[in-house]
């Protein structure tokens, strides 16, 4: 295994690293890959949303952008050009690389249940109350 942007989830079903995994080598081969073929997920990866994003300052295309109305960050995937720069310096790791659609992808932070003044999904299912959106949704 080596040093990548997303060194913490390599073992955890890269599409390359993880097949290097002594648990996932003793796996059937037609069900080896199967989870990297799934088509929707929600995936823990909450973003910060930084007040000063380095991922959208180190984005070359523009692909990255922050919403002024709500501070959302964002990943325009038709001006994604696949550096993976948005990756890399991200602090927090939150930005990762679809290597099925060759786009970066993070999350979202349901941005159409915000706009429908709803709460996003994982401060809605979070079992332990720890996700919580603040001024956004609710009266601080």
């Amino acid at each position: 295994i080596e040093w990548g942007p997303n060194w913490e989830d390599d073992l955890a079903g890269g599409h390359i690293t993880g097949l290097q995994d002594p648990n996932v080598k003793k796996m059937e081969e037609e069900i080896k890959t199967d989870f990297e073929n799934v088509f929707m997920m929600y995936l823990p990866r909450i973003c910060e949303h930084c007040m000063n994003p380095s991922c959208v300052s180190s984005c070359p295309s523009g692909a990255m952008y922050k919403r002024e109305e709500d501070g959302i960050v964002l990943v325009d995937q038709n001006a994604c050009r696949a550096w993976r720069f948005c990756v890399s310096s991200c602090p927090y790791k939150k930005v990762y690389f679809n290597w099925q659609t060759n786009k970066a992808e993070k999350c979202t932070m349901c941005f159409p249940r915000i706009e429908a003044g709803m709460p996003t999904i994982c401060s809605e299912t979070c079992v332990g109350r720890i996700r919580y959106i603040g001024v956004m949704l609710y009266d601080a």
